[in-house]
Order: C-alpha cells, then structure tokens, then sequence
C-alpha cells in the first residue's frame, strides 16, 4: 500500500442561499509521476469526486478542469490558477480538489509535487509550495473556496483555532475560505490498488449518502470521524490561513430535476422568472416567455377562472394550495380554504388506525373540531363494549362454582433499577431539527449513567478469551472502551445478560443480529432512546448540550479533551442524571441509519436494512457544532476507533 509522500530514502524524516453565481471544480489528480514514486489511486479518486459532484450537486460538467497524470505539471497547473483568478466573481464558488505526492521540509514547509518535479533537494523550486497555493487563493475573489488535498504535510494550510470563530447558523450566507485534507502534517495513504485512499473513500461516502444538503464543516466532521476509525491518519478540516474567509460555509446543494423545477414554478410570473434564472438555456424557456407574456397582458379574470376549474378537478390539497397562493384575492379564495380544511382533516383522519382506543382517544384530544369526533367517539364506545362483553360471554359457559381456599395475596413484581443505570419515564418529544424535525413516543426504559469503561470492557474479554482493545497509551479503567465495534457491543451485552442471569436480547449468527424487544437483558439503546435521554425526558430544559448550554460544563471535545478520551462522569450529569451524552467518544446506536420517518412515530428502531448503523453524541474530535444532542453520524458496523464507545440500555420491566 503507497504513501501519498515524497521522502529521499537517504534522508528518511518522521437558511438563505449564497449569491447564485457558477460553481466551478478544478480537480489535479496525478499517478504516473515521471521521476517519483508512482501512485495507484489517485486519477481514481478524482474521477470518483468529479462524477459525485456532477451527478448529485450542482456543478456542470463544463464548469469541471481535471488536469491529470503528464498534463499536471507545475506550469499548467498555475496556468489554471491564473485562469480562475481571472474568472472568477464574488458571486462564483470554488473547490479545488488534489490527489498526489507532497513533500515537506522544515525551511520549505508542505509542498505539493508536480509530475514532471524531481526529488533533490535541488528540486524544490519544481513544487507548488502551501504558501504559493495560499498566495493564489486570496487572489481568487469567489464567495466559497473549499480546497481539498489528499497529499502528505498538507496541514500548515490552516488556522488552528479558527473554527471556533464559526457559527453553523450562518450556513451558507457569508463568504468563506475553507480547506480539508487527509492528514496535518503527517504520512497518509494512498490505498490499496484499485480502490480508494482512505480519505477519498470517506469522503465519497458522505456526499453519496447525504440525506440533506452537507455544509463544508459537516462533510469535515464526518470524514474526520470515518478516517480516523479506520485508518492511521487524522484528516483536518478548518478555515484558511488566506483572506476572504468571515465565518460563513458553502453548503454543497443537491442537483434539482429541471422538470420538477418547471412542474413548480410555472404557475407565476416570479416562477416563470425563477426558472429562466435557473435554466437560461432550458427546454422550457420558450414556454416560460410566453407565459410571462400572458400572464402580465392577458385576460386575467379568464386565467383565474380556468385556474379554479382545475383546482376543482384536481380535487387535492397541491390544488387548492397552489390556487390560493397565486390568487390570495380571488372570489374563489375562501371556497378554496374550504377545500383545503376538508382534505387536510381527511387526511389527518385516515392516518389514525382504527381498532385501538389509544390513537383515536388521542385523535379527539387533538381535534376538539374535527368533523369525525362522532365518528372517532363512537369507535372508542365499540372497542370499549367489545372489550366488557367478551368476559361476560365466557362466564355464561363457566361451569358450576367449586368453593375452593381463599387464595394467597398476590405479590406485584417492582421494577428494580441497578445503580449504574437510570429509569427514564417515557414520553412524547420533538426528535432531530430543522426539517427533520418529527414526533416520536416511547415507552419507559433504563440507560447507564455512563458510558462502558475500560473495566467493564475487558472483564468480558478476559472471561471470553477475547483480545484487549488497544487503549492507545491514553489509559483504561474508568475511561470509555473504545476500538469496539457495534458487533462487538452485541456480543458484550448478551455476555453481560447472561451473567446477571437475564434473558438475552440479540440472537447472533455470524452477521445476522435479530433482537426480542420483550426480553429483559441488556441491549444497546434505539436512536430514539438516546435522543430522548440526551435531551433529558421529561425532565428536559431545552439545552443545546446533554445538561447544558455551555459546551464546557458537559462535554470533552476539541478544544478541552487534549485529543484523547477522559474518564466518564467528570463533567455535569444532564437532567436525569446521566453523564457524558455529550462528547468524549461516540455511542453505538441499534439503529440502521437511514432518513426520519416524515410522521409520528411510537417506540421506533430505525430502519429494516441498511449499511452504517448510528453514532450519536460526538467525540473529543468534534467542534461544539457536532457536540450538540441533534447531531447524528453514522459508521459501518465493523468498524473499529479511538473515538467510538457505546452505553448500555434496557427495557423497564419488573424481574
């Protein structure tokens, strides 16, 4: 497996949009180097990047320059700089992606290797220097750069401290100058051949399975952690070290259906005039002329009428939403809202599941109004008398009563709490944010106060003959187990059921893991579970952070953990009294990781299938942006690193 480093062997060292201008995507990727170590993925991985992006995001194939292999030499490649700092507005965005040799020297600093640059150290002047990268960036006046390296000693590229400056909210709307690359100032790989370097593999991963436009520090983030599991390099992702950058992030948007587009704006003048923003050269421009045209010289009242005439044959709620925005004043429009009131109170009626008293009793709750109260009442009165009378029916066919002793009291089982564990009363809560944002209830269950320590962790591999999970010189005892993959945590909670003389939650062959939700062993705990303990249950204050507002008070993270885990239950305990919800390592999940559901759910466990199951909680990597109880990630379930633990959870039943 190549390293992506140019080494002597005789000198070996250790919510509103940004101005919609042009994204362009300038993509340097070189193999076959004429007097350095050849490489084997690098042509592949910006290939790979180049067809995500045109694929998935908006950036158009003629806005793309990929100077690759004998075409990349340090002449041609600052020729394109010259091009783009020509070219370039403040309304235009900016990524520049390069996959190839660095080189560094403590006078010279991190260098990037041309093909045609030798390996002396007579050859400095033949590489691009981060300092001439930097010189030519704060040249380019775009309103996003994001500059991506998959090379050796790219780290001197950044500000250290600079991130804690960003506010997430900000997103998209101030001009920023962000870089992230495969390692700081270390040796990074190159893969095995054929496939992907670790870094282009993580990054690929992210944009293909974003569910949601990324911003740059998410993407950042993200690759951090996959690299960082799976690899012994730590990727870095920061603001510049060059002017422009004044705290905002390109947020990278997925690439719209013109169709769909067209189906959405064409009903309006300001749509019409959106899509030809939009699509200047599309199929639907000559149409949206003429309809502007119409729209502002032709009969109106006319145009209304046919309008409400489809609405009425349309018969759904885009109908009548669509007439009422675009004609608020028409005589149609309380005739229009009617329409409206009646689908949307059908359409709350038809989700409710009619054979169970709880979701209709809820349903009357809710809509004291609602035309289908009677209806709602009197199949609650139904499955109320069923409920009565099916008792009765069975003790007319009793036979005659035998005197028999008074029997014993009965003994009701309590539920028992361990110390280590917290009951959490269940509830109803606002899960995820922003548009994720959806109602889920659950049921009551335990969760440990703290994340599975070291002790916990290795009484079970000495017991099983398992191998100890390096601890990385950092300790063990009290502080989080870590490089334990989410097999691994199944495998600990059965081991764990077992000797407490539970019953075991997870039946495991091989790769197939099938839970009984009933049994009362130790399991690891839903996304939902999780999320709703981060936020405190029903004792919950709306914190940002697992018990607080202040990241510090809660939290082992970037800028206070010294870049290894701590110790559980140093910091705050959140308002149920369970500690570390927030940072220090990243807590496997049961789920599979998939999308929201788009409506209320009861006591969920994620999807059926899937790929990457659920992290949650972030890591003593992450930023306060990451820290916050919202944030989900994911990894693949096999994977192993410093920065992911899990808790334990079980369901509240009395034993």
């Amino acid at each position: 497996m190549a390293d992506r480093d140019l080494v002597r062997k005789d000198r070996q060292s250790s919510n509103a949009a940004s101005p919609r201008g042009t994204n362009y995507l300038l993509a340097i990727a070189i193999n076959d180097y004429q007097h350095c170590s050849k490489l084997n993925n690098a042509v592949l991985d910006a290939d790979a990047f180049i067809e995500v992006m045109t694929s998935r995001y908006n950036f158009e194939e003629e806005d793309v320059t990929f100077i690759k292999d004998t075409d990349a030499t340090k002449r041609r490649i600052e020729q394109e700089f010259f091009r783009l700092i020509k070219t370039i507005t403040p309304r235009d965005n900016l990524i520049i992606y390069f996959s190839g040799h660095g080189r560094h020297d403590e006078h010279f600093g991190g260098n990037w290797v041309p093909v045609d640059a030798g390996t002396s150290d007579e050859d400095w002047p033949d590489y691009l220097s981060n300092d001439t990268i930097k010189s030519y960036l704060s040249k380019i006046k775009s309103f996003h750069t994001f500059l991506i390296a998959d090379s050796c000693f790219s780290g001197s590229l950044f500000i250290d401290k600079s991130k804690e400056k960003f506010s997430g909210d900000r997103r998209d709307t101030e001009p920023s100058r962000w870089g992230l690359t495969s390692g700081k100032k270390e040796i990074v790989s190159d893969g095995r051949p054929g496939h992907h370097s670790p870094f282009a593999a993580a990054l690929l991963d992210v944009l293909r399975k974003a569910d949601q436009p990324p911003g740059v520090l998410r993407i950042c983030d993200l690759v951090l952690e996959k690299v960082a599991a799976n690899a012994e390099q730590t990727p870095m992702g920061s603001p510049l070290m060059v002017p422009g950058h004044q705290g905002g992030q390109m947020v990278f948007y997925f690439r719209e259906d013109e169709e769909a587009v067209w189906q959405a704006l064409w009903k309006t003048t300001e749509g019409c005039n959106e899509y030809l923003t939009k699509y200047p050269n599309g199929k639907y421009v000559v149409i949206a002329k003429g309809l502007i045209s119409a729209y502002y010289f032709g009969d109106a009242a006319e145009y209304e009428q046919m309008a409400w005439e489809r609405a009425l044959a349309t018969n759904t709620i885009k109908a009548y939403t669509d007439f009422h925005d675009k004609y608020p004043r028409s005589k149609y429009s309380d005739l229009a809202l009617d329409a409206l009131d009646i689908l949307e109170e059908k359409e709350e009626w038809d989700k409710v599941t009619k054979t169970r008293q709880a979701p209709l009793l809820r349903y009357i709750q809710l809509n004291p109004q609602s035309p289908y109260l009677k209806e709602a009442q009197r199949l609650v009165d139904a499955l109320r008398e069923s409920a009565v009378t099916k008792p009765a029916e069975e003790k007319r066919e009793e036979q005659p009563v035998v005197i028999t002793p008074e029997p014993s009291p009965i003994i009701v089982p309590k539920l028992t709490v361990p110390d280590h564990m917290v009951l959490v009363k269940g509830g109803t809560f606002q899960m995820g944010e922003d548009k994720e944002v959806h109602e889920v209830t659950l049921s009551d269950f335990l969760i440990a106060k703290h994340q599975l320590t070291f002790d916990e962790y290795d009484a079970f591999c000495k017991e099983t003959g398992r191998e100890l999970p390096k601890d990385k010189g950092w300790g063990r005892g009290k502080r989080p187990a870590i490089y334990v993959n989410w097999f691994d945590a199944v495998d600990y909670c059965n081991w764990r059921s077992q000797q407490e003389g539970l019953s075991q939650v997870y039946q495991v062959n091989k790769q197939q893991v099938n839970p009984n939700w009933q049994a009362n062993g130790y399991r690891l705990p839903t996304e939902a579970e999780w999320e709703y303990a981060a936020r405190g249950g029903l004792s919950s204050q709306g914190f940002t952070y697992a018990g607080s507002n202040n990241v510090d008070e809660v939290a082992w993270y970037d800028k206070n953990s010294g870049n290894k885990t701590q110790p559980v239950g140093q910091k705050k305990a959140n308002e149920l009294g369970i500690y570390d919800l927030s940072g220090n390592v990243w807590e496997w999940c049961w789920d599979w990781y998939g999308a929201y559901p788009s409506s209320a759910t009861n006591d969920p466990n994620g999807p059926n299938t899937g790929s990457d199951r659920v992290i949650r909680g972030s890591s003593r990597y992450s930023d306060p942006a990451v820290v916050r109880v919202a944030i989900r990630s994911y990894n693949t379930p096999d994977g192993r690193g410093d920065d992911i633990g899990f808790r334990l959870a079980r369901v509240a039943v009395a034993i």
